[in-house]
């Protein structure tokens, strides 16, 4: 109640005015790349990016229009294919890639703890002449993603994204573990919720009304 949750559109309500909000989009010229982010025409995702859903003719007639730009958010975009980035500055995050794996680590949210970082920025509470306390930035958990959690990310990372995963890219960094996720393509793939081509896979638009389940069944069948 705290939330207004009462007023809440319900699962199929949402789903269809999530939909129509895709083509309405789309028929102005406004693509979708990602499950909730769209941009103006301009970039291609070449054919494997086409998930049959909508009419190819049309895109390609709007693709030419803006030929040559992309609208895309490039931030977002290094998020979803798992480049490394650096953040500076209050309640900061980073990621360098470490082989099939990565480091994480992020800066602290209290800015007078921040500003005094440095040789004595332990964490611990530093008494004031007032009296009063105050709390030290302490430096930051470097956290180690490892092989299987790397691959967790890659996947559903990249089939966020329309244009999906390569699956023979995802063979060379990960092996075996992509095996596994292979064999649970067959009930998504049957289901509709889920498109293979040329060795990419991708959500198809019931796959990313459905793509918490699509994901789940994935990494299960990948014993992740």
């Amino acid at each position: 109640m705290k939330y207004g949750a009462g007023a809440v559109a319900s699962d199929d309500e949402i789903a269809e005015w999530y939909a129509g909000g895709c083509e309405w989009l789309e028929a102005g010229g406004v693509r979708q790349y990602e499950i909730s982010n769209f941009a103006r025409d301009g970039w291609d995702l070449g054919s494997k990016g086409n998930d049959g859903d909508s009419d190819s003719s049309s895109q390609n007639d709007a693709s030419k229009r803006g030929a040559g730009k992309d609208y895309r958010s490039q931030h977002n975009v290094k998020y979803w294919r798992r480049e490394p980035y650096l953040g500076f500055g209050l309640d900061a995050h980073s990621m360098l890639r470490r082989g099939v794996g990565g480091l994480r680590w992020a800066n602290g949210d209290d800015l007078e703890g921040y500003l005094t970082t440095g040789e004595q920025g332990t964490g611990r509470r530093e008494q004031k002449a007032s009296g009063a306390f105050r709390m030290l930035q302490a430096r930051p958990e470097v956290e180690v993603v490892g092989r299987e959690k790397g691959f967790e990310e890659a996947l559903f990372l990249g089939l966020r994204m329309n244009v999906g995963v390569d699956l023979d890219a995802l063979r060379a960094e990960f092996g075996e573990l992509v095996s596994g996720a292979v064999e649970a393509l067959g009930d998504v793939g049957e289901a509709g919720l889920v498109a293979v081509e040329d060795g990419n896979v991708r959500l198809t638009a019931n796959g990313r009304m459905a793509s918490n389940e699509v994901f789940e069944r994935l990494l299960v069948g990948a014993g992740v």
